[in-house]
């Protein structure tokens, strides 16, 4: 397993022993603070992206100053892992991945169905 695995898993494990009850969980804190707690600061972007990338956390509110961030725990049992096997199976593997991240996100918003909001933003040329 490599150093980045080791430090996204340790992240995502504190993430969720600290977050509330919710379905989805949402964790509120300092990203920052809790990397640089569990891992060398200067992989602070390379575990928030292979978190965000793993369909593991989804980030609700930006904190900033004093201010706390959100993120909801969309997956506690993301495979953290890099995705191997053939180009299928890796297409296959990110589909799951967005997929469960769009029902996370339809939970989070209520009954707003957020594919077909995404789908009909695309239509409009943006």
């Amino acid at each position: 397993m490599s150093k980045l695995v080791e430090y996204a898993q340790a992240v995502l494990d504190q993430m969720i022993k600290t977050a509330d009850g919710n379905n989805p969980p949402v964790w509120t804190g300092n990203m920052t603070q809790l990397i640089n707690e569990l891992a060398p600061i200067s992989y602070y972007g390379a575990i928030t992206k292979k978190l965000k990338d793993a369909g593991a956390i989804v980030q609700t509110k930006r904190g900033g100053g004093g201010s706390p961030s959100q993120w909801a725990i969309t997956d506690p049992d993301a495979g953290l892992m890099e995705i191997t096997g053939s180009p299928r199976t890796q297409g296959l593997v990110r589909k799951r991945t967005l997929e469960g991240r769009v029902e996370v996100l339809e939970r989070l918003v209520g009954n707003v169905d957020v594919a077909k909001m995404f789908a009909d933003h695309m239509k409009d040329g943006h």
